[in-house]
């Protein structure tokens, strides 16, 4: 009996997850297909509560803003007091909840600066602090996988070197404990685009490439290749964003007029859709006074066909198929810049963590 993927998605999701992931997958090439989309996980899981960490200039360090609610009717919560030295950390990177944080420091004994990481759950205030490292790396990924298991990976980008196609690599498993090193190769010339965010989906780590990629680094196989741009993006910016919504992978690209998102639907032929395409002026329309506003892309919902804005200390959740515009959060205070650093954050509530 053949099934709709609808009808076939919703019998899947009344199934347990680990009964989804360890026996079900094999079944058949349509069922792998349904099991691996981030669709299925969205019935499975708790729904999401939406908010983004920004980086303040007072003693906390981090203030958390989301519009979600908690069970009693009040506002979300969270904070990153229970860490350690949480006035210094840097969140470098999230994945299903979990922050990746980065502090820096020397290490007297021995001569030389190190590394210090810890991953949390701001939700359930468990954290795990790695162990330092001495190698500088531009860009690090967390990836965490709640259907899967309570494990996590941190995976450092350490060198590229587009002369030999390959990138050095530095994992820790929290399941080891411990960091490894290893080579990939990618075969093209191409190198990082330095500081960009690193994107966790369908089981890899994604990350803008110049000139004209997104790197696909494959958890499981331990494996690279490089996934062409929309041809109608010419060269990235620093304002372009990779982001994962809906269980597909997303790019968004800004300029003065406008916001172009594109939607990848075939990572083996690099096959990208343009979904949208907002323009500059309609925005300022919704919002009073804001006709001298540049909107900046922040980040996508990974549930929702949302995207997060941002404009002169102003936040902006901007619902992509009714072309609303909703201010989310001011950020302006009175004496701050309106310079800061925000890190968007979906967090499922899950209160299994790594130990």
């Amino acid at each position: 009996m053949n099934f709709g993927e609808d009808m076939l998605m919703e019998i899947l999701a009344r199934l347990g997850a680990k009964s989804l992931l360890i026996r079900f997958k094999g079944v058949s090439k349509e069922w792998y297909n349904v099991i691996s989309r981030g669709a299925l996980s969205r019935k499975i899981l708790p729904p999401l509560m939406s908010g983004l960490f920004y980086q303040t200039l007072d003693p906390k360090g981090y203030t958390f803003v989301s519009n979600s609610k908690v069970a009693n009717g009040g506002d979300m919560d969270l904070s990153l007091s229970f860490l350690p030295s949480h006035q210094r950390l840097s969140i470098v990177n999230c994945c299903n909840g979990l922050l990746l944080c980065r502090m820096g420091g020397s290490d007297w004994n021995q001569n030389q600066e190190f590394l210090h990481y810890i991953v949390c759950n701001p939700t359930t205030k468990k954290w795990v602090s790695l162990p330092k490292v001495h190698k500088s790396s531009c860009i690090n990924g967390l990836v965490y996988d709640p259907l899967i298991s309570d494990q996590f990976k941190v995976v450092r980008f350490l060198c590229c070197s587009p002369e030999t196609s390959s990138i050095e690599l530095q994992i820790f498993s929290s399941k080891t404990g411990k960091w490894v090193e290893t080579t990939v190769f990618f075969g093209s010339p191409c190198y990082f685009w330095y500081g960009r965010q690193v994107v966790f989906s369908n089981g890899s780590l994604h990350v803008l490439f110049y000139p004209h990629h997104v790197l696909k680094y494959d958890i499981k196989k331990e494996s690279c290749r490089l996934i062409e741009l929309p041809p109608e993006v010419m060269k990235l910016s620093p304002i372009d964003c990779l982001g994962e919504s809906c269980g597909y992978l997303h790019y968004a690209e800004s300029d003065t007029s406008t916001i172009k998102i594109w939607m990848l639907v075939d990572w083996q032929r690099s096959e990208w859709v343009l979904k949208h395409c907002i323009i500059m002026q309609a925005l300022r329309k919704q919002f009073p006074h804001s006709h001298w506003f540049r909107f900046n892309f922040l980040a996508f919902h990974p549930d929702l066909e949302v995207v997060f804005l941002e404009a002169q200390g102003f936040i902006f959740s901007y619902h992509l198929n009714s072309s609303k515009l909703e201010k989310f959060w001011t950020i302006t205070q009175e004496g701050v810049p309106p310079f800061f650093t925000v890190t968007c954050v979906f967090s499922r509530c899950i209160h299994s963590f790594a130990h």
